[in-house]
């Protein structure tokens, strides 16, 4: 069984650099409790952590809110 830990890791390893950083800017404590990350085409990057949907901002800030988050450009 691989550990939650390992999931977000082996996602990180896969994803552009500056996607990868803007998810490492996320604390730790609500990164380890990331169960998806959705990167689609002009839309905004967000996570479900708890089935519950965040928006990520460029500082790793999750929120409600997309006035701030990063879009997904290519």
């Amino acid at each position: 069984m691989i550990k939650e830990n390992s999931k977000i890791e082996k996602a990180l390893e896969i994803l552009p650099e500056n996607l990868k950083n803007i998810i490492l800017r996320i604390p730790d404590i609500e990164r380890m409790r990331i169960q998806d990350i959705r990167l689609r085409l002009n839309k905004f990057l967000t996570v479900t952590v708890f089935d519950s949907e965040y928006f990520v901002t460029e500082n790793g800030v999750l929120t409600r809110s997309f006035e701030k988050a990063v879009r997904i450009t290519s």
